[in-house]
């Protein structure tokens, strides 16, 4: 909707009509640097697949793995969700197994989060490093699916065998498996 009115072009009534739109999408009030506050306003313009909805008390934001000396953020966009809510969204997308892992945008934040196979809590678990801007729990709590693993297959090609053999791998082990 903000897209649209943004496009036609941004004049008197037209202006405020947009910046009235933006608030329903979230506070980007604390974003002041003008090329993050427009990727922040395109990210909430995906195209996604509306999902499940979680209830409040079903989200948990957490701190993000970091080293010891704060250098290096291991879990950087990568939040965790429970096996209950992957299976949810699994029969909402019609899928005959359970995905590992779900790239998606869910209350103003983005990234993947892993399936957590031990985990039935229904709860899903937002990291720090995933907040890009903030959205109020009760208006928008419906997780937003741009991508989930599914399987592939695979082939032993050239340049794998060329990396295998530069760690070691004999031709004839590849040899004996033909």
């Amino acid at each position: 909707k903000a897209a649209i009115k943004y496009l036609e072009g941004i004049k008197g009534k037209r202006k405020i009509a947009v910046l009235g739109d933006m608030l329903e999408l979230g506070d980007f009030s604390k974003i002041k640097q003008l090329s993050k506050y427009a990727a922040r306003i395109s990210q909430t313009l995906t195209t996604t697949i509306e999902t499940i909805s979680i209830p409040e008390d079903k989200i948990e934001f957490i701190s993000d793995v970091k080293s010891k000396d704060d250098k290096y953020t291991f879990s950087d966009g990568v939040g965790k969700i429970s096996v209950i809510l992957s299976e949810e969204i699994s029969k909402k997308l019609k899928l005959d197994y359970i995905p590992s892992c779900f790239q998606g945008r869910f209350l103003g934040c983005k990234g993947v989060w892993t399936t957590m196979w031990n985990d039935n809590s229904g709860k899903i678990y937002c990291r720090e490093s995933q907040i890009k801007f903030i959205v109020d729990k009760k208006k928008k709590n419906f997780f937003e699916l741009c991508d989930y693993s599914r399987y592939i297959q695979s082939y032993l090609n050239r340049q794998i065998i060329l990396l295998l053999n530069s760690l070691g791998l004999t031709d004839d082990k590849f040899m004996k498996k033909l």
